[in-house]
């Protein structure tokens, strides 16, 4: 059993933490009348919801919940420790950087017309053919890679494995040197 076969696993588990974070996509309606202050809060609550979820879960155990449940972790590249922060930051820092434009884009939309926008205009679809873009080389270079390091994993230094490959005991061991 190969413990990079993680794929269709990261696949499920993707799924499973859409649908953890359908209440929070939810409470956006909420959002979607009242002032340009509201509104714009609103935004940035809901979409900060997920990017917190993935950066804190990973940094925190190396699994978002979806993950959990499919039996698969986020680790160090050099397989002896969890992320550090800045590696779990710099795991999902394209997501975040497309993600805070398109909020800048419908926040500037937003205070230029006074209401949420219906329909897709010109930048947003434009973000969306972007964060597309971006998410079918990250499926290309995880077929393509030996251990199925997708682009993000190798900027963030990370490796996804099987959680039962995990030796939790080199975690505890990190820990104790870290607090020498």
């Amino acid at each position: 059993m190969d413990k990079y076969d993680t794929l269709l696993a990261r696949f499920v588990a993707g799924l499973i933490d859409g649908i953890v974070l359908v209440p929070v996509g939810l409470l956006s309606i909420v959002f979607n009348e009242g002032s340009p202050a509201w509104m714009i809060s609103g935004l940035f609550i809901t979409h900060s919801a997920s990017m917190f979820y993935s950066i804190y879960f990973h940094w925190k155990t190396g699994s978002t919940f979806g993950k959990m449940v499919m039996g698969i972790i986020v680790v160090d590249q050099s397989e002896t420790r969890l992320l550090t922060f800045e590696q779990s930051l710099r795991r999902d820092s394209v997501y975040i950087v497309l993600e805070f434009i398109g909020l800048f884009v419908l926040a500037t939309h937003i205070l230029e017309s006074g209401v949420y926008p219906n329909d897709k205009f010109g930048v947003e679809t434009y973000l969306d053919l972007l964060a597309t873009g971006w998410l079918l080389l990250e499926i290309v270079t995880a077929f393509y890679n030996n251990k199925s390091r997708a682009v993000h994993d190798l900027i963030a230094g990370s490796v996804v494995i099987k959680k039962e490959f995990w030796n939790a005991r080199v975690v505890e061991n990190a820990a104790e040197d870290a607090g020498r």
